[in-house]
């Protein structure tokens, strides 16, 4: 596996990643707002089937040909998702919609193409406002950095949001609800952050995913929940072999589909 070495002082740990700014839309303001009374919670049952089936992340991979063939349980899910009145929620209730949004949003542009080669193989797979949520219409983009990340400055979210590739840490096997999502985003961290695919130590040094190197600052930044003095410091968190001064390299990211093999 190829390594890439970067130099923290010249890229500060994110020289590659997208900022967290929260975008001017109606999406974010109802995220703004939430719900003082006790409702309901939004009901993800589907979307917890459909992964429960077709999301394998012990192999950090996805079955795409089988949830093909549920294509419009997942269709139903995201019309649903499109018309949630989002200010209804509260605000962990959200957080696991957002998450989800991202991730069945992504299968959903892979089963519309399938198959390929890579996501990155689409034009502006990220970028592209076509998506409905809580009535209006975003990115992928907009979701998890003008929303997720400024709204709620938790850097768990990357290990909780996958981008249909192989360098991208596991689709869980469940879906994100609000009364578990403190565990449920631990638990993400920690499967990922303690695979060797994702982080591995190798005498003082620590490689880990190039995510860490993407969005370093959101692992250490004031404000941000949890958080560490160093990349090095917020891994040993979850795991107890990691120096918190271990030297820090990153491992390559690989863009090819996670699809069963």
């Amino acid at each position: 596996m190829v390594l890439v070495v970067l130099s923290l002082s010249a890229c500060r740990m994110s020289c590659f990643g997208t900022p967290a700014r929260q975008i001017d839309s109606p999406v974010a303001q109802k995220l703004n707002a939430p719900s003082a009374d006790a409702v309901a919670p939004f009901d993800h049952s589907a979307f917890d089937g459909l992964l429960a089936r077709h999301a394998r992340p012990d192999m950090g991979r996805v079955d795409y040909k089988g949830l093909s063939a549920e294509g419009p349980t997942l269709e139903a899910y995201a019309k649903r998702l499109g018309d949630v009145a989002l200010e209804s929620l509260s605000r962990v209730e959200q957080k696991a919609l957002l998450i989800n949004a991202y991730n069945a949003f992504t299968l959903l542009l892979i089963l519309e193409n399938y198959p390929l080669a890579s996501i990155k193989d689409l034009p502006s797979p990220w970028k592209t406002k076509r998506w409905k949520l809580g009535g209006d219409v975003v990115s992928l983009d907009d979701i998890e950095h003008g929303l997720l990340r400024p709204t709620y400055k938790d850097p768990r979210v990357h290990f909780a949001l996958n981008c249909a590739s192989i360098g991208c840490p596991p689709l869980a096997d469940s879906a994100f609800v609000g009364e578990a999502l403190d565990a449920q985003l631990d638990e993400a961290t920690r499967r990922a952050l303690t695979d060797s695919r994702y982080a591995r130590v190798d005498g003082p040094t620590l490689h880990v995913t190039a995510l860490m190197n993407w969005y370093g600052d959101d692992f250490v930044a004031e404000g941000w929940s949890p958080r560490a003095a160093t990349v090095a410091a917020f891994v040993a968190l979850y795991r107890d072999d990691v120096a918190a001064d271990a030297t820090v390299e990153f491992l390559d990211y690989d863009w090819r589909l996670n699809d069963v093999e």
